[in-house]
């Protein structure tokens, strides 16, 4: 990670290696207080998958805070907060994102591939494309708030996430990209769609207003070419 002036010299510069991310991927952000936040890998060798209980090495990611002086705050592994056994499209899970990095073939689970820093409350709004959702996280607790998603049958873990209830409409994300929120409190998002199960698979832009009382979500504004 690299901090550059306008004329590409390097003001400052943190390394996976010194940050213990094991690979530090697809977001930097900048917080109030000043610190850091990143995105990190863990491998695990996990068994019990479908069929007949098989092992495999799985990657999943880390939300990792740092100082401005490369020190470690905070760390949250998605393997305590999510279910590694929840796949909801086995050729994105099968893929082998990681195995350059391993040297051997890697399953690739929760693929994080953006934060966003929430300044209502301070906690963190977070995609998982693999997992095809988007979700709030309790930057103190690590427990999640709500989940943009929805319940995979074929799994128990995730039965009691707090999923939002999709009203009035329109479609949940897929495999989606770059979630930001907007000033009015709205999430905007880039839609990928090739896991959910219909043709043609169209990307599209997607505006999503939450109301958090309600645990609802409602699609207010799309756009497919």
């Amino acid at each position: 990670i690299k901090e550059v002036d306008p004329l590409g010299n390097v003001v400052r510069m943190w390394t996976s290696n010194s940050l213990g991310t094991g690979e530090s991927h697809h977001e930097i952000i900048e917080l109030p207080n000043g610190n850091f936040v990143t995105l990190g890998i863990d491998m695990r060798e996990i068994s019990g998958y479908p069929p007949g209980n098989v092992s495999y090495k799985v990657v999943g990611d880390e939300i990792v805070e740092f100082t401005p002086a490369g020190q470690v705050v905070s760390r949250i592994n998605m393997f305590d907060v999510l279910d590694p056994y929840r796949i909801p499209y086995w050729p994105s899970f099968d893929f082998g994102q990681w195995d350059t990095v391993y040297g051997f073939h890697t399953q690739d689970w929760s693929h994080l591939n953006a934060v966003v820093y929430d300044p209502s409350d301070g906690n963190f709004i977070v995609s998982s494309r693999n997992q095809d959702v988007v979700f709030k996280i309790d930057r103190q607790t690590h427990e999640l708030m709500w989940v943009i998603g929805e319940d995979q049958p074929d799994t128990t873990g995730d039965d009691d996430w707090p999923f939002l209830t999709l009203e009035g409409g329109g479609l949940l994300p897929s495999h989606q990209h770059a979630p930001q929120l907007l000033p009015d409190g709205r999430i905007v998002l880039y839609d990928n769609d090739p896991s959910r199960p219909r043709l043609p698979h169209e990307s599209r832009p997607v505006i999503y207003s939450i109301d958090t009382n309600a645990m609802t979500v409602h699609e207010d504004w799309a756009w497919v070419d």
